[in-house]
């Protein structure tokens, strides 16, 4: 707790908070809350994937503020709160609290192939995810224990979001599309909205599991990228490999304005590379990580580069 920074937002849909009514355990619709104002569920608003089938890119690759007016063009003001919210700060792992069955989940949530209907789309950083998802998962007072939520005991306490069933425009889909973070969508319980004579037993039940998620937050591996002279290299990017393979391990991440870097990575043996561009790159760095490690990445420009 006193190494790790914690944000808490009690609510994504305000208005829909404020018109669902406790102790109702259904709904997908205004009345019961779901949706907002506008009649809209925020939790397929993001921009992950457009009517092709094709994931929405960023049409500038600077990352700056002005880049992202386009993909909230249309948008529900909650969205683009929120999706802003989370490119603005290099969370490491988001835990997205819902309601309705009891189990974890982790991205993708969707199929970019148009012939498969069925079936886990895995990310590529998905034995973390499960590792993640996991640890969350055996920790809980009940999560593990089929009869939780019999409904949807077939899941297991774990499943992958796209496996469950396919949705487009979640928020866990567009943190690992567009920002660094690794985040869950944790279903706390089998009815929507539970009388809150029972919230001191729900922090029973996942106080040990939220530890859990800050204990894990606090692995694999972290640094800065700096240049030659100890400056730091904002919005530079970081890649992984497993070992001295060309197989990636998990997705890259990118610096921070201060040049830093986090990247949640299961104990093993890396590759580790960072680049600005095909002019300022570092070599290719070999690491251990074990529980935290601290590696800072050293890049140059290559002589008689243009870029």
């Amino acid at each position: 707790m006193e190494t790790t920074e914690i944000h808490i937002v009690p609510t994504v849909n305000p208005d829909g908070w404020d018109r669902a009514t406790e102790e109702e355990c259904g709904g997908q619709d205004y009345a019961s809350g779901r949706w907002n104002e506008n009649k809209v569920d925020l939790n397929r608003d993001f921009p992950v994937i457009d009517k092709t089938g094709a994931r929405i890119q960023l049409p500038s690759s600077d990352r700056k503020p002005r880049s992202w007016d386009s993909l909230w063009t249309g948008r529900q003001p909650e969205t683009v709160a929120i999706g802003q919210w989370a490119v603005d700060n290099p969370w490491v792992v988001a835990a997205n609290f819902h309601d309705g069955a009891v189990v974890t989940s982790y991205p993708w949530d969707y199929y970019t192939d148009p012939n498969q209907k069925t079936g886990e789309h895995p990310t590529l950083d998905n034995d973390v995810f499960k590792g993640l998802a996991g640890a969350y998962a055996e920790n809980h007072a009940t999560m593990t224990n089929s009869s939780a939520c019999l409904k949807y005991s077939w899941l297991g306490p774990i499943t992958n979001g796209a496996a469950w069933y396919p949705k487009n425009g979640t928020l866990k889909d567009f943190s690992y599309q567009f920002t660094n973070c690794l985040e869950l969508v944790i279903e706390l319980s089998c009815c929507k909205f539970i009388k809150n004579y029972f919230l001191p037993r729900e922090w029973d039940n996942n106080r040990e599991s939220l530890l859990s998620l800050l204990e894990f937050t606090n692995t694999g591996l972290r640094g800065q990228v700096m240049d030659l002279k100890g400056n730091p290299l904002a919005g530079a990017t970081v890649g992984f490999s497993k070992g001295s393979s060309a197989e990636w391990a998990g997705k890259n991440v990118t610096a921070t304005e201060r040049g830093e870097f986090w990247k949640l990575l299961l104990p093993g043996a890396y590759t580790v590379q960072a680049w600005v561009n095909s002019c300022v790159f570092s070599g290719k760095v070999r690491v251990k990580v074990d529980h935290l490690t601290t590696k800072n990445i050293m890049v140059r420009k290559k002589f008689n580069c243009v870029k």
